[in-house]
């Protein structure tokens, strides 16, 4: 199953989206806590993103997966989010260095090798003053 119909699955319910919040609580203090300019690579559903937008955070979200970035813009209008969806290569981040104050990613990284990683890491960092992770 490729990701565009992973999520056209989960559909974003209002019960699915306040729970989702709630389970990445963490995260989003810590992404919140970073800066005003944030940065998700790895769009997914969105949902993370537009409850950041809804606090007043200016937030980028990029994938490169047209349909998975659909759903996301279909759910930022429905929840009413203020985020701007960019179809990029996580290896190659369309943003000068510094562009964002920090940069955070949910359930992306365990889908590469150590190295691609490593790779994944530097390239948020140029973009990105810090990179925020969720530890379990």
């Amino acid at each position: 199953m490729d990701w565009e119909q992973y999520y056209k699955e989960r559909s974003l319910s209002l019960e699915r989206y306040i729970n989702n919040i709630w389970d990445h609580k963490p995260l989003l203090i810590g992404v919140a806590s970073s800066g005003r300019n944030i940065l998700e690579v790895a769009t997914g559903t969105g949902n993370l993103s537009i409850f950041l937008s809804h606090l007043g955070y200016n937030v980028v979200s990029v994938d490169n997966n047209d349909g998975v970035l659909k759903i996301a813009q279909h759910n930022n209008a429905n929840f009413r989010g203020e985020v701007t969806f960019k179809k990029a290569d996580a290896f190659n981040l369309p943003f000068d260095d510094d562009s964002f104050d920090v940069c955070f990613s949910q359930g992306f990284f365990e889908h590469f090798a150590d190295d691609d990683i490593r790779k994944l890491f530097r390239e948020q960092l140029r973009v990105s003053r810090k990179v925020v992770l969720k530890q379990k």
